[in-house]
């Protein structure tokens, strides 16, 4: 189906993206392209720290902060619309 990326990522290369979206649409997996996931692996962020994310939505490199720190600290996440927050938070 893919190769294992380093950080618990993997890169699709070829296969049936139908099975897939069966685990995006439970939310079991996020699909995020490579270039978003490096951000939060270059800030370093460590269990205990206080971070903020700021234009959050829809949550994805949130959750990757939150898993690098793991569930350890916290995190303050802004977005400046509405909805969008509303949507981060479902």
């Amino acid at each position: 189906l893919g190769v294992v990326v380093p950080e618990e990522t993997y890169e699709l290369l070829e296969g049936d993206w139908a099975k897939v979206w069966a685990f995006v649409r439970t939310g079991e997996i996020y699909v995020q392209d490579a270039a978003s996931q490096q951000v939060a692996r270059w800030l370093g962020v460590k269990p205990g720290m206080r971070v903020l994310d700021m234009c959050a939505s829809p949550g994805g490199k949130t959750a990757q902060l939150a898993a690098a720190m793991r569930n350890d600290g916290s995190i303050t996440a802004l977005d400046l619309h509405a909805h969008r927050v509303e949507a981060m938070k479902r």
